[in-house]
């Protein structure tokens, strides 16, 4: 798999996982709702990557190489909102993630796991994810978690096992 960027129109799934791609510009897909792209070689999901992507809304971007919350994911494209406003499941285990920025424009996210990175905080904006039901953040080098996790309303399921988590 050499390039993303000249699939056939009109897929809802790709998965492009465990192969060797450094880049990700899948290219224009309207109807795309799920991008498995774990075991690569990204070092960011920049905002070309995700500019023709307006119905994602599950992305897998675990054991890459990044380094912080890829660009994409925050930028809007274009007129249009943030792929993170239509994403109800991101998971980026096992990258090398220490900032996840703010998480203030994820309001349909449902699922997050950030575990076996490099985090030292969750940002307060985790509170924006008014319908989070899952947050996975085990091993990383947490020591607290923020007051607004435990204001989401919809929490359901929360994993922070092998953390530095003091009382």
């Amino acid at each position: 798999l050499s390039s993303l960027q000249h699939l056939p129109q009109g897929l809802v799934f790709l998965d492009a996982s465990r192969n060797h791609l450094s880049s990700a510009v899948v290219g224009d897909q309207p109807k795309l709702a799920t991008l498995l792209l774990s075991h690569n070689r990204l070092e960011d999901f920049g905002p070309d990557a995700a500019a023709g992507l307006p119905q994602l809304q599950a992305l897998d971007l675990d054991y890459n190489r990044l380094f912080a919350m890829p660009t994409a994911l925050t930028a809007a494209g274009g007129a249009g909102p943030s792929v993170a406003s239509t994403l109800a499941r991101l998971s980026l285990r096992g990258n090398a993630i220490a900032d996840l920025g703010s998480l203030a424009a994820f309001s349909n996210l449902s699922t997050l796991d950030v575990s076996a990175n490099r985090l030292a905080e969750l940002p307060p904006s985790i509170g924006a994810a008014v319908r989070l039901r899952t947050l996975r953040v085990q091993q990383n080098r947490l020591r607290a978690l923020p007051g607004e996790l435990f204001r989401l309303p919809h929490l359901l399921e929360l994993q922070a096992a092998g953390n530095a988590i003091e009382a």
